[in-house]
C-alpha cells in the first residue's frame, strides 16, 4: 500500500486511467504511483520520502522549507 497524496484522472479516445499520486518534497510536482511498473524512484534520507525524476532534485531542497523562506523575506521569488 502506498500514500497517497493526490488523484490523477487522465481522459482519451482510448478511454479513461486513474492514479493516486504523490508529492515531490523537493520541487513540490506531483508524479503518478503505478503499482507493479518496475519502476525505481530515488529516495531522500532526510525528508524521509520519494522524490520525482528531474535532475534537480536529486539535491537534498525541501520545497517547503523554500516558501518558508520566501514568506520570512529571506529568499527571492525566483528561488521556486
Amino acid at each position: 500500500m502506498s500514500i497517497r497524496e493526490g488523484y490523477l484522472i487522465v481522459t482519451g479516445a482510448s478511454g479513461t486511467t486513474e492514479f493516486d499520486t504523490r508529492a515531490c518534497p523537493h520541487c513540490g510536482g506531483h508524479f503518478a504511483i503505478i503499482s507493479g511498473s518496475g519502476r525505481i524512484r530515488a529516495f531522500c534520507q532526510l525528508c524521509a520520502a520519494p522524490i520525482c525524476d528531474k535532475a534537480q532534485c536529486l539535491e537534498h531542497s525541501p520545497f517547503m522549507k523554500r516558501i518558508e523562506l520566501i514568506e520570512a523575506g529571506k529568499l527571492p521569488l525566483s528561488a521556486l
